[in-house]
């Protein structure tokens, strides 16, 4: 589990360590029956997470952690008209004690776009049990 509770593994501030995990384990490819890609919790905070829709259809979301350089991408593929208005109202009413966190199990991979890498999260599904 990553993320800020008192339950999880490790924090998301410092996305160095991270980034040479995911790094080796993307060189574990490929893949598939029996050898299944990684699956990580992620407790994300909802205070200055931005979340917007992206794609040609805008059915994807995209949610962003508010860390500065450290920032964490989180995708999670047509779940914009579902859940968009849902995780909006919950950034606009966050307070980290009265809301807690975001849930999620997703797939770490490393993104690159002009030359800058960094991990991102690709959300499987939300986990709705409370912190």
């Amino acid at each position: 589990m990553l993320g800020p509770d008192a339950d999880c593994d490790a924090r998301l501030e410092d996305l160095q360590p991270l980034f040479e995990l995911v790094r080796r384990t993307e060189g574990l490819k490929h893949f598939g029956y029996g050898f299944t890609t990684p699956v990580v919790e992620i407790a994300i905070e909802p205070l200055g997470l931005r979340a917007d829709r992206i794609g040609s259809e805008s059915h994807y979301l995209r949610l962003v952690t508010r860390s500065g350089l450290s920032c964490l991408a989180c995708l999670w593929w047509n779940v914009a008209e579902e859940k968009f208005d849902v995780i909006q109202s919950f950034v606009q009413r966050a307070s980290r004690t009265q809301l807690g966190t975001l849930r999620f199990t997703a797939t770490l991979q490393l993104n690159t776009f002009r030359g800058d890498t960094r991990v991102q999260a690709v959300i499987n599904e939300q986990i709705t049990t409370a912190a």
